[in-house]
């Protein structure tokens, strides 16, 4: 798989020439779940057609995608850069407006655990459009409806060998090193002596942390609030002039993280 920001026609090795080519979109869907664990090696994917609703209308979409960790997942949509820009339109606006939620975890195929399936889908997905280029009308429309964009354009060589040319990938799919630490909001509310503290997105899927301040570790519950995930804090050394805090991994493992002011 070859990876640039150039157009590219054709692709030439030592022993084979690969050409461009143009799939219909039922070929070019399956062309990505097949290329999809060397694109993003970190992210699960498969075909996902439930039908949804939104304000909009209904809508299905044509993939899910999320991480193995199972603390992130993306809605995906699937389309050709040749489209014209009222179809993205139709579909983004409704893709971004349906209603997602863990009752969603039966339309899942594949060996999963229904558990994390039904916990990574409390979280808010992310929209991600993978096409086969990127034409200024797709541009256009996946801002407007807060879609990030992957595109892979199917090549096919004179032995009958497929690959792809990656013109653009989110950060977020590419293989990630290990985070420093996680930046959580601090509430203004306490509860009970304790403070509400918004986790990132990306914070792993934890369901309880054990947290290390103060010369002392304390047990907390990661709780569900609409799209967010948050912990009760305990107040000790925060004050009202701290608007965050920072997690810091001591061994996520074991849940363990420190609170860094």
């Amino acid at each position: 798989m070859v990876r640039s920001a150039n157009v590219m026609n054709t692709f030439i090795t030592s022993s084979d020439t690969f050409e461009q080519i143009t799939l219909r979109e039922d070929e070019y869907e399956g062309f990505i779940e097949q290329f999809w664990s060397k694109l993003a090696p970190e992210w699960h994917y498969s075909e996902w057609k439930p039908l949804l609703d939104s304000p909009a209308g209904r809508v299905k979409p044509d993939g899910i995608a999320f991480r193995k960790d199972y603390r992130d997942w993306f809605v995906v949509e699937v389309e050709l850069a040749q489209h014209p820009a009222s179809h993205f339109h139709s579909q983004f606006d409704r893709l971004s407006q349906a209603s997602y939620g863990s009752q969603l975890a039966e339309t899942i195929s594949g060996a999963h655990e229904r558990e994390d399936l039904e916990r990574v889908l409390r979280i808010r997905p992310g929209l991600l459009c993978v096409a086969d280029a990127a034409t200024d009308s797709l541009v256009r429309e996946c801002r407007e409806f807060g879609f990030q964009l992957l595109t892979i354009s199917p090549l096919r060589s004179r032995k009958g060998h497929y690959g792809g040319h990656v013109g653009r990938i989110p950060s977020l799919l590419e293989r990630q090193e290990s985070t420093a630490s996680y930046l959580c909001s601090l509430g203004e509310e306490s509860w009970g002596g304790r403070i509400r503290a918004t986790l990132p997105r990306n914070f792993p899927n934890h369901s309880r942390l054990d947290l290390h301040m103060s010369d002392r570790i304390t047990s907390v519950r990661v709780m569900s609030l609409g799209q967010e995930r948050c912990i009760l804090v305990p107040r000790d050394e925060l004050t009202r002039s701290h608007k965050s805090v920072r997690l810091v991994p001591v061994d996520p493992s074991a849940s363990l993280y420190e609170i860094s002011l």
